[in-house]
C-alpha cells in the first residue's frame, strides 16, 4: 500500500536580504550616473546659450555698422557738425542707410537721411545715436535723436584707410575728402566668455561735382517774380498769336 507523499514547499517565496542589498546598489549606481549626465548636458546647454546671445549681439552691431557705413554720402553738410568725423572711440556722419527705424518728424516725415553717432558715454556705455535732421542744422540737440544703448559692447576702436595707411583719426572738414575705408574692432561681453570681431568697409567715394550739399539747389530760388498781363495783351517777347512755350518733352 503506498502512502501519497506531501508537496514540499520553499521556506521563503521572497527576496533575500543580500539581493536587495544589491539590487539598491545597483539602482544607485544608474541614478547617480543619469545625473552626472543631467547635469553635464545642462551646463553644455547653458554654455551654448550663452555664447548664442553673444554671437547675435555681434551680428546685430555688425549688420549696423555696415548698413550705416554703406550709405554715407560723400558731400559736405549744410552743418558742418555733420560732416564726416572720427576718432578712436567715436565716429559720426550722415548717411543715407538709416542703421534702425527712426520716428518721422514734421521737419523730416520721410527722409531717409540721418546723421547718426557711434559714441560712448562718461560712464563708458556706447550707444548708437540717430538724428533725422542734425545734418541740416545745429538748432537741434542731437541728443534728441533715437539712442540705441549697447551695453554688452566691451570696447571699440576705429581705424581709417586713406589709400596707403591706416589712420586713428578723420576729419572731412579738414581733409576734404573721405577715408577709403573704415575698420572697427570690438569686443562683445557673454555669459560665457568676450567674443571679438572686426569689421572693415569701403566707402563711395564719389560725388556729383555739381552738388556741393546734400541739398538740391532750388532753380526758383531767388528768380524775379512772374509780372501778370493784363487780358488781352501779349507778354514781352511772344509775337501775337504764339502759343505760350511748353516745358521740354510735353506736347
Amino acid at each position: 500500500m503506498r502512502v501519497a507523499s506531501t508537496p514540499r514547499h520553499s521556506a521563503s517565496s521572497g527576496f533575500t536580504i543580500l539581493e536587495l542589498l544589491i539590487a539598491s546598489a545597483l539602482l544607485s549606481v544608474l541614478l547617480v550616473t543619469t545625473w552626472a549626465c543631467y547635469a553635464t548636458a545642462s551646463r553644455s546647454m547653458a554654455s551654448v546659450m550663452g555664447r548664442f546671445d553673444a554671437f547675435m549681439k555681434v551680428i546685430f552691431l555688425r549688420r549696423t555698422f555696415i548698413t550705416a557705413v554703406q550709405g554715407i554720402t560723400p558731400y559736405e553738410q549744410a552743418n558742418p557738425k555733420a560732416n564726416f568725423k572720427g576718432d578712436g572711440h567715436k565716429l559720426s556722419f550722415t548717411t543715407l542707410s538709416a542703421p534702425f527705424s527712426i520716428p518721422s518728424t514734421e521737419k523730416a516725415p520721410t527722409s531717409q537721411v540721418n546723421w547718426v553717432e557711434f559714441g560712448s558715454s562718461g560712464a563708458g556705455e556706447r550707444y548708437i545715436l540717430a538724428h533725422p535732421y542734425y545734418f541740416l542744422t545745429d538748432t537741434v540737440a542731437k541728443e534728441k535723436g533715437k539712442k540705441e544703448p549697447l551695453p554688452n559692447v566691451k570696447s571699440w576702436e576705429f581705424d581709417y584707410y586713406d589709400g596707403s595707411t591706416w589712420n586713428s583719426a578723420w576729419d572731412f572738414s579738414l581733409k576734404r575728402a573721405l577715408p577709403r575705408m573704415v575698420r572697427v574692432k570690438y569686443t562683445i561681453a557673454g555669459d560665457t566668455g568676450d567674443v571679438d570681431d572686426v569689421v572693415t568697409v569701403g566707402l563711395r567715394q564719389t560725388a556729383d561735382p555739381a552738388r556741393k550739399t546734400m541739398q538740391q539747389a532750388n532753380p526758383f530760388l531767388g528768380a524775379p517774380p512772374l509780372t501778370p498781363v493784363p487780358s488781352g495783351q501779349t507778354a514781352p517777347g511772344i509775337a501775337a498769336g504764339t502759343p505760350p512755350p511748353v516745358p521740354g518733352g510735353m506736347q
